[in-house]
């Protein structure tokens, strides 16, 4: 191989690695944008399995049931389940947009409606008109919402599994990368080394 070959196959090693470099850091970025996306991930999940609701005691039971609003298109509370007559002598003002007061309607709403009555959106108030909140109502407590633990669960797994999954496939790019990378290093390293001695020889033959 000539001088001028030597000189390409430098030049060509050298934008391969640099090729390859970029690479590596896209592959990094992709990374990175997993973990904070497992880590959004975790935080709603933490959130799912740790929210709560009110629960009101079944008088003929005994067991503790989740305290439900209903509400029309208008906003306005049209049915409390679970209450078993508790919030019978109360009133309930609230503040809620159409789309809040649509998600009290969801599979979710008691978690919505504790929510919302926890940040302030509904307010409730005694025969005497004195605002209280709920958890000083007699037969009335907080306690964990659990009814949309199984989904959560199961999504947090199914989009945990996919994340698995990329982040497989990148390591895999990744050491594909690295053993390029270095290939290309060595023969860069060796081309370079060529042309060097190759310029040295020229030099001392020039200089007689």
């Amino acid at each position: 191989m000539g001088f001028s070959a030597d000189q390409s196959m430098v030049l060509l090693s050298k934008a391969n690695m640099d090729s390859l470099e970029g690479r590596r850091a896209d592959i990094n970025n992709e990374k990175m944008a997993l973990m904070r996306e497992q880590e959004t991930l975790a935080l709603s999940y933490n959130e799912a399995m740790s929210n709560t609701c009110f629960v009101s005691k079944n008088q003929q039971t005994g067991e503790y049931e989740a305290v439900e609003f209903t509400v029309n298109n208008a906003g306005e509370i049209t049915k409390i389940d679970g209450d078993q007559g508790y919030l019978g002598d109360v009133t309930i003002k609230h503040r809620l947009t159409a789309e809040q007061a649509k998600a009290m309607n969801n599979n979710n709403g008691a978690q919505v409606a504790a929510t919302y009555i926890k940040n302030g959106c509904m307010d409730i108030y005694n025969s005497k008109g004195e605002q209280i909140s709920m958890a000083e109502m007699e037969g009335i407590s907080e306690s964990y919402y659990t009814a949309d633990d199984a989904a959560a669960k199961s999504e947090y797994d199914a989009a945990m599994a996919k994340i698995r999954s990329k982040e497989t496939k990148l390591d895999m790019d990744l050491e594909q990368v690295e053993t390029q990378y270095q290939a290309m290093k060595t023969q860069y390293e060796s081309a370079r080394q060529l042309v060097n001695q190759r310029a040295q020889g020229d030099f001392k033959f020039f200089q007689g």
